[in-house]
């Protein structure tokens, strides 16, 4: 298996190409500093994995992970972060990243969700969604006031999606209609949900059904 390590710090790189090779024997690693020696080597090597790090001052953010994932020829691409941030795995993940790993993760849960994303899957930290302080309707305030407030500050993407949900659609079916990836609309999901106070489609769905949004 060829892999590509792209970390702004040697010693990082170093140390993820240690745990990669005791998890993977044999596996070759070729390292980078930058995005332009990414693309470069992408140009004339075929890969089975691309790591790169979001801490490049010359990635770009979104931009820089698009141009890797076009690059990539079909290889998966997992973005390593520094800050572990929401935002910036939800940017990650809509730019065509398989998978968004802090660099607070241990070894071998770094190594186990490399591992899931060769076998086709896909890798968010569960702590990130958990940790989202989203506002929850205060249980105070009366049931129809309370979800005509939240209804009214959801976007109309996160409107549509939850029309979606009532009807059935399935996140395949849902990501088709928004135009994202599968990955992608399971995360918003799990914001819509934390935002409207359900944790299920069933409850999401009858929440729609009280705020007026069916139909609507």
């Amino acid at each position: 298996m060829q892999i590509v390590i792209q970390d702004i710090y040697p010693m990082h790189r170093d140390a993820i190409s240690i745990e990669i090779t005791h998890a993977i024997p044999g596996a070759s690693i070729v390292s980078a500093g930058s995005l332009s020696a990414v693309i470069d080597i992408l140009s004339t090597t075929f890969c089975d994995l691309i790591l790169i790090d979001t801490g490049l001052p010359d990635l770009g953010g979104s931009d820089g992970i698009r141009q890797v994932v076009a690059a990539s020829g079909g290889a998966p691409v997992l973005v390593m972060s520094n800050t572990g941030d929401y935002e910036e795995m939800i940017t990650s993940i809509a730019a065509g990243a398989r998978a968004f790993l802090p660099k607070t993760l241990p070894g071998p849960v770094f190594v186990a969700a490399m591992l899931v994303v060769t076998k086709g899957g896909s890798y968010v930290p569960a702590e990130l969604l958990a940790d989202q302080n989203l506002p929850v309707p205060p249980s105070a305030t009366p049931a129809p006031h309370r979800e005509a407030s939240v209804l009214d500050g959801l976007s109309e993407r996160y409107r549509e999606m939850l029309r979606l949900v009532t009807l059935g659609a399935s996140n395949k079916e849902i990501a088709l209609r928004v135009t994202l990836q599968e990955v992608t609309v399971k995360l918003h999901l799990s914001r819509i949900f934390r935002v409207i106070g359900t944790r299920n489609r069933t409850q999401a769905a009858a929440w729609a059904a009280r705020s007026g949004l069916v139909g609507a």
